[in-house]
């Protein structure tokens, strides 16, 4: 449903798409498999641009690319802003808010994040 929601996706299966772009880059490759990912808003899913790349499993996001550079990291949750917007492998994460894990791929926090 919307603008390219599942563009990439060829032989992926129980994957959701709804927004704008929201999973524009999903994986390409041609092997089946179940992935589980559900994305909502504006390329909320949207991880490295070669579709290929993008392997993760059983991820959820909600909201305007907040799960920007996700590309092998499973089961991660994302809701807000770009709340996991520097993860690319990692797992089980989870994140709510306007740059919420801002720094989970070595990049320092600043500020007060909880």
């Amino acid at each position: 449903m919307g603008s390219v929601a599942l563009n990439s996706n060829v032989a992926k299966q129980e994957s959701t798409a709804v927004g704008f772009e929201a999973m524009r880059y999903a994986d390409s490759t041609a092997t089946g498999a179940i992935t589980y990912n559900t994305a909502l808003g504006a390329y909320a899913l949207r991880g490295s641009t070669t579709a290929s790349a993008n392997t993760g499993v059983s991820n959820t996001a909600i909201g305007h690319s907040s799960m920007l550079n996700n590309t092998t990291g499973n089961y991660n949750t994302a809701v807000g802003h770009d709340s996991l917007k520097y993860n690319t492998t990692g797992g089980y994460n989870t994140a709510v808010g306007q740059d919420a894990m801002l720094g989970i791929s070595g990049t320092p926090l600043t500020g007060s994040y909880n």
